[in-house]
């Protein structure tokens, strides 16, 4: 497919024409005029434009453009700038004589068709008539396709229907085994327990009749309902009067309803009223704080002062009658072991008095 096209500025029998393909063609008619002199791949994407050079005193360039918006610029060979005065001539020829062998051509062919005129119709024909052979085929075959798939399914239905035939077969089958089974169980039952089955019938029979009494009523119940919907749409089309007044008990209810929302409407409306006062009597008057943080602050970090200090001085107080307590119990320890070594000669008279005193002193301190 062709894109877009160009003229030579050199030669005038020259152009070049841009594919679809990303490829460049070189024709010149003076050479051969049934196929390209040069075809050049310029790009992996469509080519859209070729423009020569027309600007400046380099004229033997040519610029490609492609569908992604690459520009590319290419040097026009030598041997394709090479021009002879007498080219433009020969290319005026080459049109003039290429314009009367189309019109020869196209006279030969009306005289032709007119010499052999039968011959074209009976052509035509065979044509027309293959034609419809053509197509007479196409139906057939089309008509054997369209019953082969009715026969195929056809074929599938029946599978379909033999399959459900089995099924319900077994269905069957499964029923009567359930049954055999249940009276086994049954009969199995009855003579472990030994129990007569006449006698349980017999004792079925008041809750079966139950169960039909309570059957029979509800069938007559709807009876009755199917009844009295026939009389209600009689007694309509006898007495219009009555769906007249019962219209009208309908518009009554309507009334009631529209005063029952209006009212509440009103309600509404005055409680927004209220709550509008109220958000305006809580702007107006807004609740101010008589508290001095400065000075609640200071006061608690003076309370917490004081307290701390009375804290120091009672774990002081503390902290030496323990340590008191311990040295007296290790001299108290230590005149002990004294009195140990004296053994039988007993302790002094010193030794007696300093451990009376440490233990006064000891009770004192307590």
């Amino acid at each position: 497919m062709l894109t877009s096209g160009a003229w030579s500025l050199f030669r005038p029998s020259m152009f070049y024409i841009a594919r679809v393909d990303g490829a460049i063609e070189v024709w010149d008619f003076l050479v051969q005029s049934n196929k390209p002199v040069l075809v050049q791949s310029i790009s992996g994407s469509a080519l859209t434009g070729i423009y020569p050079s027309r600007l400046g005193p380099v004229q033997n360039i040519i610029g490609v453009s492609d569908i992604t918006g690459n520009f590319r610029i290419f040097f026009v060979p030598q041997e394709h700038m090479k021009s002879d005065p007498r080219n433009k001539e020969a290319v005026t020829e080459f049109f003039h004589r290429e314009t009367e062998c189309r019109h020869f051509a196209q006279e030969r062919q009306d005289k032709w068709k007119a010499c052999n005129a039968d011959l074209l119709q009976v052509k035509k024909m065979d044509i027309q008539a293959a034609m419809k052979k053509r197509e007479a085929e196409k139906k057939a075959k089309e008509r054997l396709e369209r019953e082969k798939r009715i026969q195929e399914e056809k074929e599938l239905q029946m599978g379909k229907l033999k399959e459900e035939k089995d099924h319900m077969k077994e269905e069957k089958a499964m029923k009567r085994w359930n049954l055999e089974q249940e009276k086994y169980l049954t009969d199995v039952l009855l003579e472990k327990k030994k129990l007569d089955e006449s006698a349980l019938m017999d004792k079925k029979v008041p809750l079966d009749k139950f169960q039909e009494d309570e059957r029979q009523k509800r069938l007559k119940q709807e009876e009755r309902m199917k009844q009295q919907d026939k009389l209600t749409e009689r007694i309509s089309l006898m007495f219009p009067e009555i769906i007249r007044e019962t219209v009208k008990a309908d518009t009554n209810m309507e009334m009631v309803l529209k005063e029952l929302e209006e009212t509440v409407n009103i309600f509404v409306e005055h409680y927004k009223e209220n709550e509008e006062k109220a958000l305006m009597f809580k702007t107006n008057n807004t609740f101010e704080y008589q508290v001095n943080w400065k000075e609640l602050l200071a006061e608690g970090k003076n309370r917490r002062h004081v307290i701390d200090v009375e804290l120091y001085r009672n774990t002081g107080r503390i902290d030496r009658y323990h340590k008191a307590k311990q040295e007296l119990k290790e001299k108290l320890d230590s005149l002990q072991g004294k009195k140990g070594e004296y053994g039988k000669q007993g302790p002094s008279r010193r030794g007696d008095l300093q451990l009376k005193k440490l233990s006064h002193l000891g009770r004192r301190e307590k």
